[in-house]
């Protein structure tokens, strides 16, 4: 047996409205995805992972163009992770803290940004080699 439903005019065009409707909504939605990606992608291409020091002491990250304390949360959603084998990669937090730190930060007018080899007590330097 075969139901046969019989719509006049106005029920197609409600119809078509309605799938217009939904579909509208859902290329919308794939477009502000599309947006979405590619602000972070626009994002990630100006900001790059030799742009940050780990400062160990408060574990945070500088963001040395503007010296800017970031946390690992927010350099890792800017940076993508670190492959460091085949099969693993770590957060390019980790890879900061590891590869790219300072033990120390102080105000030292004529000096280099990062000072190596030294490091800051009562006032006074102290040769520490591999001290950034």
């Amino acid at each position: 047996m075969v139901l046969v439903v019989s719509w006049d005019s106005e029920g197609w065009k409600e119809a078509g409205r309605e799938y217009h409707a939904q579909n509208k909504q859902a290329a919308e939605s794939v477009d502000n995805l599309i947006n979405m990606t590619e602000r972070r992608n626009k994002l990630r291409e100006g900001i790059r992972r030799e742009d940050f020091i780990a400062y160990l002491p408060m574990h945070n990250y500088i963001y040395m163009p503007t010296r800017e304390a970031w946390p690992g949360s927010s350099v890792n959603a800017v940076l993508l992770p670190v492959q460091i084998s085949k099969d693993k990669s770590i957060a390019a937090s980790t890879w900061i803290d590891r590869n790219q730190a300072v033990e120390q930060m102080t105000w030292a007018p004529g000096h280099d940004e990062l000072i190596h080899d030294y490091l800051i007590s009562g006032g006074g330097w102290i040769e520490r080699t591999g001290a950034r």
